[in-house]
């Protein structure tokens, strides 16, 4: 038991620091000149513990739990690995300005949470990207604030190990990395990120379809619902891209509507007259609710009609999800 602060500064530790147990008023680690090679929090913490002002950590493993009155502050810190495991956090998690470094350039870095329940963790300025590896899985993160700088987009595995060779084989299990950004997204929806929170939802659905193709029986109507959301504007992220859609496809059926009609090959105009013609009833055909004789009147025969119901579904649909994916944008 101590009941003032348990203070290290200074001091190099080349084997493992463990923290299993005992009751504190605050634990506190600082300096450059602390050197740890492992530290290990392993206890149900109630207590503050404070990592800041530059320690060198080579591997921090926490598989502990933070109580309710507990707090962890990682500030301004440097890690070669950085463990979750087991680990829930009740009370106090916060990390600020920490990077992942490593004094040897052939080591890699290595950040891994896994079956932990991160809580209402809070991530200020932390350099997700400097981490080599990056493996999250089984964990619950719905609940955690990234702050100016966020988990990124890709480069997120489920699992990973070593060889024999010393070399790491990564994995990416669809329905789980799709779980996690699900997480995601909504740990973004509550902090009012909505920037985010559009960019980690077609990161959800980009796995979620990865995880149809991989279903046995495959989910067919998940799979078409979603190739359509992809290929229209890449899950409603952008509106530009379902424009040029409308464009295209209208411009497609519009051609073998004329086609089976007879009208590109037997109009004797001017080749001036011949196009301006073709872009007045371009215009009327982008219209999904176009006249059946929007092309001097004509009537469709069966091949014209058929093809052209399927350009006023196809140019519907490009429509809907133009103006969701405008409206998300909007809203940002």
């Amino acid at each position: 038991v101590f009941l003032s602060d348990f203070l290290i500064h200074g001091g190099v530790f080349k084997a493992g620091f463990w923290i299993q147990g005992g009751v504190f008023k605050r634990v506190r680690i600082f300096g450059p000149n602390t050197s740890i090679f492992q530290l290990v929090l392993s206890a149900y913490v109630t207590w503050e513990i404070v990592l800041e002002s530059n320690c060198r950590i080579k591997s921090l493993i926490l598989f502990g739990n933070i109580k309710p009155s507990g707090a962890l502050y990682l500030k301004n810190i440097s890690l070669s690995e950085l463990r979750l495991v087991d680990f829930e956090n009740e009370g106090v998690l916060s990390l600020s300005r920490v990077v992942a470094s490593s004094q040897n350039s052939d080591i890699e870095t290595k950040l891994l949470i896994k079956n932990s329940n991160l809580g209402k963790a809070t991530f200020l300025d932390v350099d997700f990207n400097s981490f080599t590896h990056k493996v999250i899985s089984g964990s619950k993160i719905n609940n955690i604030s990234t702050v100016k700088t966020h988990i990124p987009l890709k480069g997120i595995y489920t699992n990973f190990k070593e060889t024999e060779k010393g070399k790491i084989q990564k994995e990416q299990n669809p329905q789980e990395l799709s779980e996690i950004y699900n997480q995601l997204y909504l740990a973004m929806q509550k902090q009012g990120n909505r920037q985010m929170e559009m960019e980690y939802y077609a990161q959800y659905l980009h796995w979620q379809l990865k995880a149809y193709w991989q279903e046995k029986p495959k989910n067919w109507a998940g799979i078409v619902s979603l190739e359509f959301n992809r290929f229209s504007t890449n899950y409603s992220t952008n509106w530009l891209q379902g424009v040029l859609g409308i464009l295209l496809i209208a411009f497609f059926f519009y051609i073998v509507t004329s086609m089976a009609m007879g009208y590109i090959y037997y109009e004797p105009e001017t080749v001036f007259y011949y196009l301006q013609k073709h872009i007045i009833q371009f215009t009327k055909f982008l219209l999904p609710t176009h006249d059946f004789n929007f092309i001097n009147g004509r009537e469709l025969n069966a091949w014209a009609i058929i093809f052209d119901l399927l350009g006023r579904i196809f140019i519907a649909f490009w429509v809907y999800q133009t103006i969701t994916a405008f409206r998300r944008f909007g809203r940002k």
